[in-house]
């Protein structure tokens, strides 16, 4: 797994355009897989089962399309998701469960606040 993952976002079509990027790359010989894909539950915003995000293998760089809404219209630019060391939560943005968490989990969240 990369430690930095390159994010497309796109309205509706993350699992379409991973799809013709693997197939692409895969039609000149290039090593290339879909990954994992998830897809949104109850919560929403989007209709339960509809995909949310799909990763994707190209040349060995791991990617993640995201279904993220119409919002921002897809253009060149990326995000840049970042894989921790810590496996009890994927991004050092993000909140560590409540359910488990201990203080050190806590501190190290709060340092990563702090820095960004």
């Amino acid at each position: 797994m990369s430690k930095i993952v390159p994010c497309l976002w796109f309205d509706d079509r993350a699992e379409e355009a991973a799809k013709f990027y693997v197939a692409t790359f895969r039609a000149c010989g290039q090593d290339a897989a879909i990954g994992e894909i998830l897809h949104y539950g109850e919560t929403g915003p989007r209709p339960k089962g509809t995909v949310l995000t799909v990763t994707f293998t190209l040349a060995g760089q791991e990617f993640s399309a995201l279904n993220g809404g119409p919002q921002f219209t897809f253009s060149p630019a990326i995000s840049m998701f970042t894989w921790t060391e810590i496996p009890r939560y994927r991004s050092s943005t993000q909140r560590p469960r409540d359910a488990g968490a201990d203080a050190d989990d806590q501190a190290r969240y709060r340092g990563a606040q702090e820095g960004l």
